[in-house]
């Protein structure tokens, strides 16, 4: 026993917490798993702890099933603890099902609206369905909060996306907000007035260094400005493209 636990708490360690996969169940045992999760969920005035608990306990496994029930409860329960748990649970599932699901969620705006369940999300994505085709997506959520306040925790797990998948496409986007966010001409009256600026700027501060540690991830550089990233970026883009032709095959 005290061998069985050294090991799995070894393997948990070497793995890093992104991309730890949950039990592999099969159908038979999942079906079972999946009575006791809908009897536990439907129970009349089911307490959140109720609720929150079979959510969590479901995706510590795997099986394509669970995706159906963790996919309803996501959608439907009125807690937002109990919906961002069973997003995570999603992540926990066979890619193929697990990607349908979690992008029919990111399609849905009733879901998306609420800045802390699109973050549970990207993270969920992050576990193994993210594709290289899923980059103009996840770059267009990052910068379309980028003032936002609210969406901090979002656009860094959308940063650790790219990081952990060594996203190639993602280099020159993100080497453009190293430096701290000023308009290019301060005269301009088309800029956007200095209170966007101001939260620019704010937004920036919390995710600056997660943007600094994606950008050394796909790149093995790292960057104290826009101007040196870019002549970098320059020189070995040949180099960086193949990197990302060889992902896209593994994919």
């Amino acid at each position: 026993m005290k061998t069985l636990l050294l090991t799995t708490c070894l393997l948990s360690i070497a793995q890093p917490m992104w991309a730890q996969q949950a039990r592999k169940v099969e159908d038979r045992e999942a079906r079972r798993l999946i009575r006791e999760f809908d009897k536990a969920v439907k129970a009349r005035k089911a307490s959140l702890s109720a609720r929150l608990t079979a959510v969590q306990n479901l995706g510590l496994n795997s099986n394509g099933l669970f995706v159906k029930p963790l996919l309803r409860t996501a959608r439907i329960d009125k807690a937002k603890s109990v919906k961002q748990a069973a997003i995570a649970a999603i992540g926990n599932q066979p890619p193929r099902q697990a990607r349908s699901a979690l992008n029919m969620l990111l399609k849905k705006t009733s879901i998306t609206s609420e800045p802390n369940i699109t973050a549970a999300i990207v993270k969920a994505f992050d576990k193994g369905s993210y594709q290289v085709k899923d980059y103009k997506t996840f770059k267009g959520l990052f910068e379309r909060s980028i003032a936002d306040k609210r969406c901090v925790a979002a656009q860094i797990a959308v940063l650790e996306l790219f990081g952990h998948h060594k996203e190639v496409q993602a280099a020159q986007y993100l080497s453009m907000h190293i430096d701290a966010p000023e308009p290019a001409w301060v005269d301009d009256a088309s800029n956007p007035p200095a209170s966007y600026w101001e939260a620019r700027w704010k937004n920036w501060q919390k995710w600056r260094n997660h943007l600094k540690e994606a950008l050394f991830q796909i790149t093995g550089q790292r960057f104290a400005s826009n101007k040196e990233a870019r002549a970098w970026l320059k020189k070995n883009r040949n180099k960086l493209k193949k990197r990302n032709t060889r992902g896209s095959k593994k994919k």
